[in-house]
């Protein structure tokens, strides 16, 4: 099993050490309501000042995209969330182990593994840090029942996906500790079923030539929504990034061979830092094997003021995480700083895909999803090596349940009270 690297470190507490908060009278207790002590609007826009000053035309896209939906304010929201659930104590753990720290049903997907093979798993490690593993999981629950709002279904039918969920994870956990060997492989449609499977099958579709194709002409990025331009200053800093790049991989300077490069807009909460993608060559002059490795700015995660202790690379941590979360991650991963920011370098592959909630068909589509999500989520958080503790630290099964489970629903009802005051004051 993979151990942890320098920069997710922390002391660990004994297994004898770790007693259960989820105690039957603990799950009664109810989440707290964070409104009547805070202004989730201020917090937010408190956060995203600095970005604001440097591009406000981006932050503000951003905040366009955070009005749509509750579910989407909350994925821009990620700091707003671990500081009311720091508050509460009734998920509260003395087990600290690494999270991928963005835990929704929007971040998993399919990736191709860097053996070729491909695999269904969390994708986004921008968050990434050493906390309460309740903390994870009690955000993933919270997500399942925005979701689930979007979709339609009725409040108690968001309710049960989340105990669905909340079963799946402590079986799936327990599982692991009888296979730990099984952490090694990625996580391929052979273990897994419904939606995600269908995902892997059509990820497995995918086509280098006809993706390059699709962004590409004669050498060039096809600029519109998702891509724009950059000026020359900012063109030839990227060249020299990826130059420097390259100087230690293995491949040689002609792979690398910049064609183009351009700005990128994507995701919710990565908007409003400086993302672009360049196309270099590959291995022949063939525009169908060329690539495009992305240069994703990396900044202090959402939970570090809750974390274990400071990290002085961003784009090191994220990249570390990658890594260690994800077998056979992408064999591009890489760094870069540029003009004193830090930078993730990473292939965008044809074959990213993921299960689109829109096409999920009510209750019984999103359950049937539930499971994959909680093997994922598990085998995560296994990889610390601390199974046989997380066993202990869940403990009665109903109360964790119902615990993790109560906090979703009123953080659910607190972000959308968020929500609908951050469209009236964006």
């Amino acid at each position: 099993m993979k151990r942890l690297l320098p920069l997710l470190l922390l002391p660990m507490v004994t297994a004898c050490a770790i007693a259960s908060p989820f105690a039957p009278d603990a799950a009664s207790q109810g989440a707290r309501a964070y409104g009547a002590d805070r202004d989730g609007v201020a917090i937010v826009k408190g956060y995203y000042a600095s970005l604001v000053k440097r591009d406000p035309q981006l932050v503000a896209k951003k905040y366009e995209l955070m009005s749509d939906s509750a579910f989407a304010f909350f994925r821009g929201s990620a700091h707003l969330f671990y500081a009311d659930v720091a508050k509460d104590k009734g998920l509260a753990s003395s087990l600290k182990i690494p999270l991928m720290g963005d835990l929704h049903l929007e971040n998993l997907g399919t990736y191709q593994t860097s053996e070729g093979s491909l695999a269904y798993d969390l994708n986004d490690f921008d968050e990434s840090f050493v906390g309460p593993y309740t903390w994870e999981v009690a955000r993933c629950a919270t997500s399942i029942l925005l979701a689930a709002d979007e979709a339609g279904l009725k409040a108690g039918e968001g309710r049960d996906l989340v105990e669905t969920f909340l079963v799946a994870y402590r079986d799936a956990v327990k599982g692991l500790a009888k296979n730990p060997q099984t952490l090694s492989r990625p996580l391929g449609a052979e273990n897994l079923h419904g939606p995600a499977v269908e995902a892997i099958a059509s990820a497995s579709k995918a086509s280098r030539a006809d993706f390059i194709a699709k962004q590409t002409e004669r050498g060039s990025f096809k600029l519109g929504k998702k891509l724009s331009a950059c000026d020359e200053g900012t063109r030839e800093r990227l060249r020299a990034a990826v130059a420097a790049y390259a100087a230690g991989r293995s491949e040689g300077a002609r792979f690398y061979r910049v064609k183009d490069v351009a700005a990128r807009l994507a995701g919710v909460a990565s908007i409003g830092r400086y993302r672009y993608v360049a196309l270099i060559e590959g291995a022949s002059e063939s525009p169908d094997d060329d690539v495009i490795l992305e240069f994703k700015e990396e900044a202090t995660s959402a939970a570090a003021p809750y974390a274990a202790s400071p990290v002085a690379d961003e784009a090191a941590r994220v990249a570390q995480a990658y890594r260690y979360f994800l077998p056979g991650a992408d064999r591009f991963l890489g760094t870069a700083r540029v003009q004193g920011l830090d930078y993730l370098i990473r292939e965008l592959q044809p074959a990213k895909g993921g299960v689109e909630l829109a096409d999920l068909k009510g209750s019984k589509g999103f359950a049937s999803h539930m499971p994959a999500v909680a093997l994922a989520a598990a085998r995560a958080h296994a990889r610390s090596g601390r199974v046989s503790d997380l066993i202990a630290d869940m403990g009665d099964e109903k109360a964790f349940v119902a615990r993790i489970r109560d906090f979703a629903v009123a953080y659910h009802d607190q972000v959308q009270e968020d929500h609908r005051a951050f469209k009236k004051q964006r």
